[in-house]
């Protein structure tokens, strides 16, 4: 009995693992970018990954495969507060599961409306986005309700509990184009009940990091990194092994086709991931329309 509890509650929570950073937190490149008081961005994202690979607590569990498609509507308003730069958001995914199996089972699957997110950002520097060598320094409270469906032993698109996420972002300009985007936040999700468990999550730590050129004001390419630790989740008291532990390379190309509408894309591939499952790889596409 207790390793199928272990099973069912690392399914649930890695297959989250899978797909949720992606679809909330995650950064692309000039994200922390201030945009001029009074400017609102509109952004649509399609997500897809698949995987046949998935670790519980380093080892791997044959015959399990996941597959989904994650659709996210994303408003940001930049504003000022006396002269301070100030950013609003709210985060709408949605998302649905393929195959999603874990040792030859199939699992549940909890698709449709994901968890709804807010945040709110300031920026203690903030540098014009011309400058090539400037310093921007943005500081971002998320909160995410648990408003997509939960269930231990299921693929879930919800997080399960309301999930508190600080972030620190960076752009540093580096001359010549290039520059240095990267950031780092925790994520504390409460605890929470489902199916009859006392679900716990320890807080989930990314670093994401990327190197960006800009070829013009309208087109960059750029390489990146993101890692994840954490996460370990707990039922009714009892460790699961069920944690984050991966390692993501990254390639992203965007570029302004008029003046307020840019299109990008994004593939990242886990080179590490001792625990969840590992995308193989893992697609996004974007476009953000300026007003």
């Amino acid at each position: 009995m207790k390793t199928n509890i272990k099973t069912l509650a690392a399914t649930a929570a890695l297959c989250i693992a899978g797909i949720q950073p992606a679809m909330a937190i995650d950064t692309d490149p000039g994200d922390y970018t201030v945009l001029p008081s009074g400017t609102n961005a509109l952004l649509g994202y399609f997500q897809h990954l698949e995987s046949d690979t998935f670790s519980l607590d380093g080892t791997e569990v044959p015959s399990s495969e996941l597959s989904g498609n994650i659709g996210i509507l994303r408003y940001l308003r930049y504003s000022d507060i006396d002269g301070v730069p100030v950013g609003f958001q709210v985060i709408a995914p949605y998302g649905q599961f393929g195959d999603a199996t874990v040792g030859g089972g199939d699992l549940e699957k909890a698709d449709g409306l994901g968890d709804v997110t807010v945040g709110a950002t300031v920026w203690a520097l903030a540098a014009a986005p011309t400058d090539l060598t400037g310093t921007t320094l943005g500081f971002t409270l998320y909160g995410s309700f648990p408003t997509g469906d939960y269930e231990v032993g299921a693929a879930n698109i919800g997080n399960g509990g309301f999930t508190l996420t600080p972030q620190i972002g960076l752009v540093q300009g580096l001359g010549g184009g290039r520059f240095l985007d990267a950031t780092y936040d925790v994520a504390f999700t409460q605890d929470f009940d489902s199916n009859g468990f006392d679900v716990s999550t320890d807080p989930k730590h990314q670093a994401q990091i990327w190197l960006r050129q800009q070829f013009s004001e309208a087109t960059y390419v750029a390489v990146g990194y993101s890692g994840i630790r954490g996460g370990d989740v707990s039922l009714n008291g009892t460790d699961t092994g069920a944690k984050i532990k991966s390692d993501q390379a990254r390639l992203a190309i965007g570029h302004f086709i008029n003046p307020t509408t840019q299109i990008s894309g994004r593939i990242g591939y886990d080179f590490n991931a001792d625990d969840g499952f590992k995308s193989e790889p893992a697609f996004q596409l974007r476009l953000m329309k300026l007003f």
